[in-house]
């Protein structure tokens, strides 16, 4: 899943795997924000791969939710 800078992505379109970019769209923060939230284990099931973060789909989900509520699959 390719992101472009200012694109807004629904839950439901977001890869099982994230990648600071997508969550960074999903929230249309900053990848910097995402970066200083995953320094601060926001996302505590995070893991490198090759030097790189992913984050999974459902900890996005739940991230989500402790902050704004319920999300929902086909949320707009």
């Amino acid at each position: 899943m390719k992101v472009n800078e200012g694109e807004f992505v629904r839950y439901a379109d977001l890869p099982d795997l994230c990648k600071p970019e997508h969550i960074a769209a999903y929230f249309d923060v900053t990848k910097p924000t995402v970066m200083k939230w995953l320094r601060n284990d926001s996302f505590p099931e995070a893991f490198k791969i090759g030097g790189q973060y992913r984050i999974p789909k459902e900890s996005v989900r739940a991230y989500a939710e402790s902050k704004y509520g319920k999300v929902t699959e086909n949320e707009e």
